[in-house]
């Protein structure tokens, strides 16, 4: 979607509906102005590997400077919006939450065809927190233990289980040897 010059939009490259990923498959276009040649290099930076916080920061720099010096108002909003837009996309945490519903709903109500833009912005990858990883339980620990030791004592140089014994079996002793509370 085009929001300014032949560089700057989500899925706009190159003056034509195509993500930045593939920015190095179409011959390039003349920025411009200052803002579109920012855009050109945040989509270039895009297109190695995904955008980069490096990347966003430096857009939403100079689209700040834009926003605050161009003679031109409606470069001078667009310019905002982009910067906006990079800025929401650096806010991170349980911590920033509020302050990124508030941008949002600006921006909202400033501009609502932005509402595409913005969700695509906040189902970004790079947005997403990961889980956070559960505790090892003080059982699964003894299992563990219990079952490393019993594979041990039961399996052969060869790398065989002794007669009698198997992965079931080691299992199920494994575990009664946890429920047991550790080793007997």
């Amino acid at each position: 979607m085009k929001i300014h010059g032949n560089y700057c939009g989500p899925n706009w490259t190159h003056g034509l509906a195509v993500p930045a990923a593939d920015y190095d498959k179409y011959p390039e276009v003349q920025p411009i102005d200052r803002l579109d040649a920012a855009c050109q290099a945040h989509d270039k930076d895009c297109s190695q590997g995904g955008c980069s916080r490096k990347g966003d920061l430096a857009l939403r720099d100079v689209a700040l400077a834009v926003a605050i010096s161009s003679p031109d108002m409606q470069t001078r909003a667009t310019a905002a919006l982009i910067a906006a837009a990079m800025e929401l996309l650096q806010l991170h945490g349980p911590g920033d939450t509020m302050d990124k519903d508030i941008l949002i709903q600006l921006l909202l109500m400033q501009n609502p065809q932005l509402a595409p833009i913005i969700e695509m912005m906040q189902t970004d990858t790079r947005a997403a927190a990961k889980p956070k990883k559960r505790k090892v339980s003080a059982y699964s620990r003894r299992y563990g233990a219990a079952y490393k030791r019993l594979r041990k004592r039961h399996t052969l140089k060869n790398g065989k289980y002794r007669k009698g014994y198997n992965h079931k079996r080691l299992v199920k002793l494994a575990h009664k040897e946890a429920k047991r509370g550790g080793k007997r």
